[in-house]
């Protein structure tokens, strides 16, 4: 019988509950789709614990599990699960969900029931012990309205554990409405109550003059968006570890991060000043300071005679700032976004966040799970994606992201990176070049060349549980913050990922947004100076893996969200508004050219082809691959004339070997599924014509810095991409010998030189060879399939005839009206808002 062991780990002092939440890869062939899987510790099968099926092989067998539920560990512990087939039963479980009046009502062991509203977001009834609800700015939102529920039961086995319980809301407070989406998971033999909110504003940005500073008209203040928490029986009193010897409080306040860059700039509201009102955190009792500290995790205990105390926590409390919990008799107030004790926070045009609260009978601690290297070494999961082997040269440079004065933990803490719209996200100290000894100075990353990927394929292949810690905060934030979750404005906007701060310049007002209307223009050469997001920059590889290693649905659904934004980005909405726009710009460098059917080929075209690849991965649906193929057959050619191409021109062709990346991922998911076609082929013979003239014709970068306008070690992390092509296309080649020689020198002066450089820990740099210097991966992957012939005038095809077709066909007066709102919001009072 085959077994799937992992390993869970509690790094805390104290003993007790806690909850874990893990993807499991499985082998092809492993476990078959129609066997009963079930979590065994030792001993037995485990209860409050859940597992399911989240993806299958292309032969029907198990490729990605997701475990999940609460278990028991003794201080800094750990235990052995496995997973492993069990046999039908033929008893059947009792059903303990019904509804009735808008009620969920769900039977527990430790309570007679748990009741979920459908009518308003976060209302918990404990009939015996609390009821819970949500406030907004002061008022009890005690309506909203449903846009979509569900519940599920979650099993281990033919054992029902818990209840999966998903609701869509949406509330208007004074004419301007966010969205709630909720997601709450009961455990039925413990009762816990594990919640996780998702916050939107969902309205689209003015952004004037193609700048997105605080301030915007459509945003949202909040004074404070929280938990009541109305107490039945019993009272409530705060309690933290950092409290011990203290007097009991009624109120902690978290106003800030408690570090000693603390007011940094990277905290300004929208008229450029920051105003945090002190350091770290006060604890208070009628109004009396009792104690004063830097950082604070409180939890909330509701205490009953002859009952085990109810816990009611928010997790990292103090990371997003300003929080509060506030005890009044039998009420209690925990703020989720913002605090009725700080200044009003701006929730932005398409942005939301994301918090995670726990109810139960014992405090709730987070547990780190580790997979078996047995089935992490495979790179069968996400081939192009994997961390190095372990002689990788590279390797050592590349822990300097976890390790040492300058890790991504330490820059935080430099930088301030924390509060509620910040937390999580990198700093871009490489930005900082023309004032390197400037520690105020604020640049945001915003996930450019996806180290959100390189984050967890170095946990999986390494097992440090430091790169996980950093892709799930990164993750969190890109997902929340960095996409911009509107579908109100422009197509080529709406649902996309903003870039990172402008280069060389202090972020501003714009936060996560580019561009500010503070900051300077003619910066460098070719200086934009305003735009939101746009196609050069999109990653959508990290934010898939993550979904598949933890279930986060909000990963998934910004995924999706980039996906589907960078499809319009480029083939356009089907309007004849956004058709006639397109053929305004056919020609334009970085967009289709609607007329000829061509793509540029550059890093946004590359970006494209991955996350439609990442889309037929989540979704298995063919049409994506087709689509990429017609991409690639309009973007490169095998009977491409080089030259033309101008790739000397570094400054403005260097992403061509981004693309070239893509192109042999495209390769490889055709070789998996034997697909030996007029696509494969194509893709083949471009790819190895092109590194024909990489053989011929590439260097590191830095051989010759006097072509480049800014010559520092970012483009000898790019130079890690011709080694992943090259690798790759030996396979194809007849020229093993002279690949081998390119490939050696290549390695040899891109090795010196990042060893020696001052700005190998820098931000960019680090990313880059996170996500590149996997190279030997790539050697291994090829498994060539004979080519067919194919008619290169037939194989590419126009796409001009098909989209005026197409455009006709879909015509709508609705739709055109909704994109002339979108497009033009000054016409919004004669034609209504999109």
């Amino acid at each position: 019988m085959n077994s799937l062991p992992f390993k869970i780990t509690n790094t805390s002092v104290f003993s007790g509950l806690g909850s874990f939440k893990q993807g499991i890869p499985v082998a092809k062939g492993f476990f078959t789709a129609n066997e009963l899987l079930a979590v065994f510790d030792e001993q037995q099968q485990l209860s409050d614990v859940y597992i399911s099926v989240e993806k299958l092989w292309e032969d029907g067998s198990v490729k990605w599990l997701l475990v999940a539920g609460i278990v028991h560990l003794q201080a800094n512990g750990s235990a052995t699960f496995c997973v492993r087939p069990v046999k039908p039963d033929v008893r059947e479980e009792e059903l303990v969900v019904s509804e009735s009046s808008n009620i969920l009502t769900i039977k527990t062991s430790l309570e007679p029931v748990c009741r979920v509203s459908l009518q308003q977001p976060a209302k918990i009834e404990l009939p015996q012990r609390a009821n819970i609800s949500m406030h907004f700015n002061g008022q009890t939102i005690d309506q909203a309205g449903l846009k979509h529920k569900e519940y599920e039961y979650l099993s281990n086995g033919l054992s029902h554990e818990a209840v999966k319980t998903s609701q869509l809301f949406d509330v208007v407070n004074e004419n301007q409405k966010i969205t709630i989406f909720q997601e709450l998971h009961i455990f039925l033999s413990s009762g816990t109550v594990l919640c996780t909110l998702t916050v939107t504003n969902p309205s689209a940005a003015e952004h004037p003059n193609g700048t997105w500073d605080l301030g915007d008209p459509n945003s949202i203040a909040v004074s404070e968006l929280g938990l009541t928490i109305q107490l039945i029986k019993g009272e409530a009193t705060i309690c933290a570890s950092e409290l011990e010897g203290a007097q009991h409080p009624t109120t902690i306040f978290q106003a800030s991060s408690g570090g000693e860059q603390w007011k940094n700039r990277i905290h300004v509201d929208h008229s450029n000043d920051v105003t945090l009102p002190f350091k770290g955190f006060e604890a208070l009792a009628n109004d009396k300071c009792l104690l004063k500290g830097c950082t604070i995790q409180p939890m909330l205990i509701c205490k009953a005679e002859a009952k085990n105390d109810l816990v009611i926590e928010v997790a990292d409390f103090w990371q997003h700032f300003p929080s509060s919990l506030i005890v009044e008799g039998k009420t209690a107030q925990y703020s989720l976004l913002g605090s009725a004790l700080a200044p009003t926070q701006e929730l932005q045009p398409g942005e939301q966040l994301t918090r995670q609260f726990s109810i139960g009978y014992d405090s709730i601690l987070e547990f780190d799970v580790e997979i078996a290297q047995s089935l992490t070494s495979s790179h069968q999961f996400f081939p192009l994606f994997s961390a190095p082997r372990d002689n990788n040269p590279f390797d050592s440079l590349i822990r300097k992201a976890v390790d040492g004065n300058n890790s991504f933990f330490e820059k935080r803490k430099r930088a301030d990176v924390y509060g509620w719209r910040n937390y999580g996200e990198l700093y871009a100290d490489h930005e900082r070049g023309n004032i390197p000894h400037d520690e105020s100075f604020v640049s945001h990353y915003n996930n450019q060349y996806d180290p959100i990927s390189g984050m967890l394929c170095q946990w999986f292949c390494s097992g440090n549980i430091k790169w996980k810690r950093l892709a799930d905060n990164l993750a969190k934030h890109v997902a929340n913050i960095d996409v911009y979750h509107t579908s109100l404005d422009k197509p080529e906007y709406s649902g996309g990922l903003f870039w990172h701060t402008d280069h060389y310049v202090q972020a501003y007002t714009a936060t996560h947004r580019t561009y500010s209307s503070l900051q300077p223009n003619d910066v460098y050469q070719d200086h934009a100076g305003g735009g939101g997001p746009g196609g050069q920059h999109c990653y959508t590889n990290g934010l898939l893996l993550h979904y598949y290693l933890t279930g986060s649905e909000v990963s998934k659904s910004a995924m999706l969200s980039i996906c589907n934004w960078i499809e319009l980005y480029y083939e356009g909405d089907g309007t004849v508004i956004g058709t006639l726009l397109a053929l305004k710009n056919a020609g334009n460098i970085g967009l289709k050219n609607v007329l000829t059917g061509a793509y540029p080929l550059d890093r946004g075209t590359a970006n494209y082809l991955q996350a439609l690849m990442d889309r037929f991965d989540l979704q298995g649906n063919t049409e994506d691959l087709a689509k990429c193929a017609t991409i690639i057959a309009n973007t490169v050619s095998p009977e491409d004339d080089i030259a033309q191409r101008d790739l000397q021109n570094v400054e403005l062709t260097w992403f061509y070997t981004v693309f070239l990346q893509a192109l042999c991922r495209f390769i490889y998911i055709k070789e998996q599924r034997l697909e030996s076609d007029f696509d494969y082929s194509y893709a083949v013979q471009s790819l190895c014509h092109y590194a024909k003239w990489m053989i011929d014709n590439e260097y590191v970068y830095l051989e010759k810095p006097d072509i480049l306008e800014f010559p520092n070690d970012t483009w000898t992390g790019q130079d890690l991409r011709k080694l992943c092509i090259l690798s790759f296309a030996k396979a194809y080649l007849n020229c093993s010998e002279d690949i081998d020689n390119k490939l050696s020198t290549l390695t040899k002066g891109i090795h010196e030189r990042l060893s020696l450089s001052t700005e190998t820990d820098s931000t960019r740099v680090l990313c880059l060879m996170m996500q590149n210097a996997h190279y030997d991966v790539y050697s291994e992957l090829p498994q060539p399939m004979e080519l067919v012939k194919f008619n290169m005038k037939e194989h590419r095809k126009s796409a001009f005839t098909a989209l005026l077709f197409y455009t006709i066909k879909n015509f709508s007066f609705n739709k055109e009206r909704s994109q002339l709102a979108k497009r033009f919001p000054q016409l919004q009072k004669w034609i209504g808002k999109p």
